[in-house]
């Protein structure tokens, strides 16, 4: 288990081993659990702590071993998908109420995601239940577009989010309609819907 300091464990980073007396992180693995699992900034020194609960496979009750801190900065890597690099983001398609590219004028700042940083966007979007979406970088143009390897069938729970691809399928609204907060994070590669 692994966790900032002072947290007490009461929300780790979890890694399950079976059968192994050892695990070896790389650097690269290490830097992607501090900063994508454990949404630490990057360039900056966190203090966290360490330690190791152990248990038979008859579930007996679980050994917890003395933590261990120590300090830890996670690098910058390069984010997982490409972002816009006009720093823009659009949401098009029948979820939001047309595929209308260029998007009507009156409906521009609606459709246009807050960038949150180079990385990460943000929208609060009313979506049609079961419609289609997709994202992309200029308004009139389909040539840069983010959404899913393939369009997801209805009601299925990565409508709520699920990892991120340049050009691919569209991207399915869940069964429910209403509105949505619709997180795009380049750095990790996944967008998520919070209604």
């Amino acid at each position: 288990m692994i966790e900032t300091a002072g947290s007490d464990f009461s929300h780790p980073y979890q890694i399950s081993v079976s059968q192994d007396l050892s695990y070896t992180f790389t650097v690269s693995q290490m830097n992607d659990v501090m900063q994508n699992q454990m949404n630490l900034l990057p360039a900056m020194a966190h203090t966290l702590q360490i330690k190791v609960v152990a248990a038979l496979a008859n579930s007996s009750i679980p050994l917890s071993s003395d933590s261990i801190q120590y300090t830890a900065t996670p690098y910058v890597v390069p984010p997982k998908v490409q972002p816009p690099a006009s720093g823009t983001l659009y949401i098009v398609g029948s979820a939001v109420g047309s595929w209308d590219n260029p998007i009507a004028e009156a409906n521009v700042s609606s459709q246009q995601f807050t960038q949150i940083s180079s990385t990460e966007y943000k929208i609060t979007v009313k979506l049609v239940g079961d419609g289609e979406y997709k994202f992309i970088e200029s308004n009139g143009s389909w040539t840069n577009q983010w959404s899913v390897a393939t369009e997801q069938p209805s009601g299925d729970p990565t409508t709520l989010g699920t990892d991120l691809v340049f050009n691919g399928g569209n991207i399915r609204a869940p069964q429910a309609g209403g509105t949505y907060l619709i997180d795009v994070d380049f750095q990790k590669g996944k967008f998520s819907l919070t209604q």
